[in-house]
């Protein structure tokens, strides 16, 4: 599966989880991502945390993955998109690491509703 692909299942994953997931593959907090600060690692983890959420949560709005984290306006939430995906074409690791978040968040949304219900 490529990032770029549709998600598989219509995903029962909340986008908080999809944020603690890209925390946990990233090693920055939750709160970090949350926060005003601009390292790039910080930076790093939030855009992939948006770009996961759009994947796996298309019912959700700009302004609401925004608001998620920390208040961001709609305009910054599409350019990190957009800055993600080139990352992500030229850093292996990066990709490597998002790779890994982006199969955890798989998972849970095709293996939760089996938990749960």
């Amino acid at each position: 599966m490529r990032m770029t692909d549709p998600a598989p299942t219509r995903a029962a994953i909340t986008a908080r989880r999809i944020i603690e997931i890209v925390s946990h593959h990233t090693g920055v907090s939750v709160d970090a991502m949350k926060s005003p600060r601009r390292h790039t690692p910080l930076v790093n983890a939030r855009h992939m945390a948006t770009m996961l959420i759009r994947q796996y949560r298309p019912d959700l709005s700009y302004p609401q993955i925004g608001q998620m984290l920390g208040g961001r306006d709609h305009s910054t939430i599409i350019h990190g998109q957009r800055l993600i995906m080139d990352r992500l074409r030229r850093c292996p690791d990066l990709r490597e690491c998002a790779e890994h978040a982006e199969f955890d968040v798989v998972y849970e949304a095709l293996h939760v509703r089996d938990l749960v219900g």
